[in-house]
């Protein structure tokens, strides 16, 4: 039942007081399981600007009784895109358990919408752990951009293995069809849905399938195969991007609530750890358009000993341009072969995976460093694995999305911060070629 409007007071620095319909013993309702930083937060920022009160965090141990009582919506990281398949089910298992220990009903296990990452090994965990029978997946995201057809997953016209996601050094796509991509970490059935439910069966689909995978072209056909879950009770393990996110808070009824928070204001540090070729664009034309570009040096990116004299010179050189009011860009090289060169990538103990962990573990460090002495109000990080590492280096274990820029771009605030500090996050592959004016544009009150 429904009580007085109340005011919550998060006891978090730098986040603001929100007014609720308070709830008797309101607890989380739903749990969302990414498998990276920036994909969690842009689906938690699904539930936010709804006013849905969500948290994220990469903490796996974390004790939902210990969070704010308002909130409805916990999204946990696993970080286990990069993992192999056991250590990733291990992952999603263990939180899925935990939180059904402590009461959570409904579960959505977040996907890529470009399919990278242990998707069928995730998806697997997710229907074991919750005890579902069936999982219905619905991997498109139709305001980014990325829709599913006959099963064939696609970006814009093309098909995804046609993308510049076919040639991902970390996780090529050597394949659109997504039954197909979920056939190589799991043996369970996978049939295709239209929006309606009408299930198409052929030799490649089993009669007993456990996985719906629904096409979806649209925000349309998203709200269509919610109505049919919902009609079906197939809504307490789902799964997909965050576009399928956006629609399931009407059909779980999750409360809502009035939420005000002062938009991000001032100078920001854009830091760029994506080698996504996007998100290198993004940067390149930003740069273009008379945006200052800081390049960090080699050595420091490598994590060379000879570092603190060169740390000391990007701290003077970025705390004068905060001091003036300018927002400015962090970012590392210019391309992923860059990057090999800098880095031990010609060890033959070396993988792919940790040269890139590397090169964000740094940066992580480096720009931590930055912010303790220039005074900035917002960061803007392109990247789950360098905004992880930067959280790490902040000692930040949690954010709070609060609203969307546009689709894949988030603005939330972190919590323990000393001083308010805004933090705005976008998955590498995501946003137009000018998506960085955008946000300066944001942050100077364009947008509102």
């Amino acid at each position: 039942m429904w009580q007085d409007i109340d005011i919550v007071h998060t006891n978090w620095p730098g986040l603001p007081d929100v007014t609720i319909n308070r709830l008797s013993n309101i607890m989380i309702k739903l749990l969302v399981i990414a498998d990276d930083l920036t994909g969690a937060t842009d689906t938690g920022v699904q539930f936010a600007k709804q006013g849905i009160a969500t948290f994220v965090t990469f903490d796996m141990d974390v004790d939902i009784k210990t969070l704010s009582a308002d909130l409805q919506v916990l999204v946990i990281d696993t970080e286990s895109r990069h993992l192999a398949p056991d250590k990733a089910t291990g992952r999603v298992k263990k939180v899925i358990n935990l939180a059904r220990k402590q009461g959570v009903s409904f579960f959505y296990k977040k996907t890529d919408s470009t399919l990278r990452g242990n998707v069928g090994a995730e998806l697997d965990a997710a229907l074991e752990a919750s005890g579902s029978k069936k999982l219905a997946f619905i991997p498109a995201f139709p305001k980014a951009g990325r829709y599913t057809i006959k099963g064939s997953q696609y970006i814009g016209d093309k098909l995804l293995h046609l993308t510049q996601f076919g040639s991902d050094p970390l996780e090529p796509a050597i394949s659109s069809f997504i039954p197909k991509i979920l056939g190589s970490q799991t043996r369970r059935g996978v049939a295709l849905a239209t929006p309606e439910g009408i299930i198409s069966r052929s030799d490649n689909y089993s009669e007993k399938a456990e996985i719906i995978l629904f096409d979806c072209r649209n925000d349309t056909e998203m709200r269509v195969a919610g109505e049919n879950l919902c009609a079906h009770n197939m809504l307490k393990m789902t799964a997909g991007s965050a576009g399928f996110a956006e629609v399931l808070p009407g059909f779980l009824k999750l409360p809502r609530m009035t939420q005000k928070f002062s938009q991000p204001a001032g100078p920001a540090l854009i830091i760029n750890g994506s080698l996504n070729e996007a998100s290198l664009r993004q940067t390149s034309y930003a740069e273009k358009k008379g945006i200052k570009a800081f390049v960090l040096p080699q050595e420091l990116l490598s994590g060379s000993s000879h570092k603190t004299g060169r740390i000391k010179s990007l701290c003077k050189d970025l705390s004068f341009e905060a001091s003036v009011g300018n927002s400015v860009i962090l970012r590392s090289v210019k391309s992923r072969k860059q990057l090999e060169k800098i880095l031990p990538i010609n060890d033959l103990n070396a993988k792919v995976n940790d040269v890139y962990g590397l090169a964000s573990q740094n940066l992580g460090k480096i720009t931590a460093e930055i912010l303790r002495e220039a005074a900035y109000s917002s960061i803007v990080v392109f990247g789950g694995d360098t905004l992880v590492a930067i959280l790490k280096a902040m000692d930040v274990t949690g954010i709070r999305p609060l609203e969307e820029i546009s689709p894949g771009l988030a603005v939330s605030q972190m919590t323990g911060m000393p001083r308010g500090l805004s933090l705005i996050s976008k998955a590498g592959g995501f946003g137009d070629e000018d998506v960085i004016i955008n946000i300066i544009n944001y942050i100077r009150g364009g947008n509102r």
